[in-house]
């Protein structure tokens, strides 16, 4: 599922499906028109396995540069951070559920990860039947806003569980336990000796 860098896959993804993955995310970023001209310097990539020592990537034309996703692009934290972390504040809390790999995958058509724990205590695609932890089932709504509970006490839990969530997540990546995907270092390296600018892009709110 190349559209979608938050689709866990079992298996690490090849270099040419990273860079269709890159692709995609810089079409929808610019417009087709100005990657027409980008990707010009990273034809390479899913040529050569991720290579951009090439003629055209030591001329660089001016104003064009690689904007990275970071979230299954750069390094598959989906599977290996948010994935864990999110398993991880589970166990902490006592619930009797974990996210496998393609379960989570799967969970990951839904966006943002407070919207995404609500989904699945709410039965998304029929994954949680046993619904809400106990003290939580009988809210004063059952109505989302944006994907998130209406109900105070609801709310006030996802927001808890995400926070240290993310805590951990954070500790994960500072620890070096989640690596770069094959050949992402050596375009980093190979693109700032060749003067091209770089930036990592997200659409998260945090």
């Amino acid at each position: 599922k190349i559209a979608s860098p938050c689709h866990v896959q079992p298996e690490p993804c090849r270099a040419g499906v990273a860079f269709m993955i890159l692709r995609f995310r810089l079409v929808a970023i610019l417009g087709a028109s100005v990657c027409t001209r980008a990707f010009t310097l990273l034809e390479a990539v899913s040529r050569d396995g991720l290579r951009l020592t090439s003629p055209r990537m030591m001329a660089t034309p001016a104003g064009l540069a690689i904007l990275f996703d970071c979230d299954g692009v750069l390094a598959d934290t989906e599977r290996d951070g948010h994935r864990v972390s999110f398993n991880r504040v589970f166990e902490e809390r006592g619930f009797d559920f974990e996210w496998t790999v393609e379960e989570y995958g799967r969970m990951c058509e839904v966006g943002g990860g407070k919207e995404r724990m609500t989904a699945y205590l709410n039965g998304f695609n029929g994954y949680r039947t046993s619904g809400w932890p106990a003290g939580y089932e009988s809210p004063t709504t059952e109505s989302l806003t944006k994907g998130l509970p209406d109900d105070p006490r609801r709310l006030e839990l996802v927001r808890e569980l995400h926070a240290r969530k993310t805590a951990l997540f954070q500790e994960l990546i500072g620890s070096g336990v989640v690596p770069l995907r094959p050949g992402v270092l050596r375009v980093v390296d190979e693109a700032i000796a060749a003067e091209v600018p770089l930036a990592v892009c997200s659409t998260s709110n945090e």
